[in-house]
């Protein structure tokens, strides 16, 4: 008997040892872009400058839920190199970690075992599954909104209202979510752009969350300004 009773609470010993939410399915996947200047404007000494550019850099593709908890962290996955060196090439040039003295594949790794890994595929699956969908949707965005007339710099401003819409038409028609960070005394800086699509990855869908901490007109900064920060 009390040697059943020692079994029966070993699970509530288990989850207390490890509190991070853990969940087997979700609603859809996100693709999470970073506006490469913005990532080290407010934090310029701990920023890679060499790696920055006008241009979008993979943050990571988020198994999402419509409502929380999210999933992070499943079955205890661990990031295996050897399979991502195929593809090695296009992570060091389109996911790179712009944290100094940070390697590229620890920012791979964290993305792969804290979210990578709730998608539920292999890991070589998941990778190929990000570059293919930067390819369709991230690869020529910001030629696209140079081409609307939404280029970097430090002078002007651009609407957020506009910046929806220019993002919409170049997402078949389906709304993006656009997070910002503060920029000097009281403006606002273009960080994020996420793109939702099913759980497959086969179909873009609308994003549900509103615009994160951005003001009504917001920068879009080049990487000249990180050089200054600095």
């Amino acid at each position: 008997m009390k040697a059943m009773k020692a079994l029966m609470l070993i699970p509530i010993i288990i989850l207390s040892y490890y509190p991070t939410i853990i969940l087997s399915s979700f609603d859809y996947l996100k693709l999470s872009v970073q506006w490469s200047p913005a990532m080290c404007n407010n934090k310029p000494r701990h920023c890679n400058k060499n790696k920055v550019s006008n241009n979008f850099n993979i943050h990571g593709l988020w198994p999402s839920n419509f409502s929380n908890p999210q999933p992070e962290y499943c079955d205890g996955a661990t990031f295996d190199p050897i399979k991502v060196k195929g593809m090695q090439t296009m992570l060091l040039t389109l996911w790179r970690n712009l944290g100094k003295g940070k390697s590229d594949s620890t920012f791979w790794a964290h993305e792969w075992t804290k979210h990578g890994a709730c998608f539920k595929q292999d890991q070589e699956t998941y990778f190929k599954l990000v570059l293919d969908l930067h390819q369709n949707y991230v690869s020529t965005l910001y030629q696209k909104l140079i081409n609307k007339g939404v280029a970097a710099n430090s002078t002007n401003t651009y609407p957020l209202q506009k910046l929806n819409i220019d993002l919409r038409g170049l997402l078949n028609g389906k709304i993006p979510e656009i997070t910002c960070t503060s920029w000097q005394s009281s403006g606002t800086q273009l960080a994020e752009i996420r793109i939702c699509f099913s759980k497959d990855g086969r179909t873009i869908i609308n994003c549900s969350k509103p615009p994160y901490h951005c003001n009504n007109n917001i920068y879009l900064l080049p990487s000249s300004t990180v050089n200054l920060m600095g």
